[in-house]
């Protein structure tokens, strides 16, 4: 029975026991492999058996017809991301809110609507710092 659900799931995480992050990562990118191939076979169907069939019967036969592709997104590292963001700011990286939002999956606010706001002190602007020499620098 294990090993006819690993052949089903494509993994071993839920069919045997033990388990590490180093197995996890193994079958995360096992998961995502599958989900890939799944995708391709389900756009070459609808392409093949329904796309052209449904523009042929509605608008007759053409030269060319639409296709439906499914692609699967790469999971990103959401923690490293923020991480980088909040270093390279403040540097003077500019970074779009919009290409930010897409990647961790946030929507746009709509207007009126309550927003999160920085605690006061990071908000104040930059802290005066001293060196020994008594100069000041932002």
């Amino acid at each position: 029975d294990r090993n006819i659900s690993k052949l089903v799931v494509g993994q071993t995480m839920t069919a045997d026991k033990g388990a590490s992050l180093a197995q996890a990562k193994v079958h995360n990118q096992v998961r995502l492999d599958i989900q890939r191939a799944d995708c391709g076979q389900l756009a070459h169907t609808a392409n093949s058996q329904l796309v052209r069939l449904f523009v042929s019967m509605n608008f007759g036969p053409q030269e060319a017809y639409p296709s439906i592709d499914m692609p699967v997104a790469e999971p990103e590292d959401t923690t490293a991301l923020a991480a980088a963001v909040e270093k390279l700011v403040p540097l003077g990286l500019k970074v779009s809110q919009k290409e930010l939002r897409g990647k961790l999956g946030l929507s746009e606010p709509a207007a009126g609507e309550d927003l999160l706001t920085p605690p006061a002190a990071a908000a104040a602007g930059p802290i005066e710092v001293r060196s020994g020499a008594g100069d000041r620098r932002p």
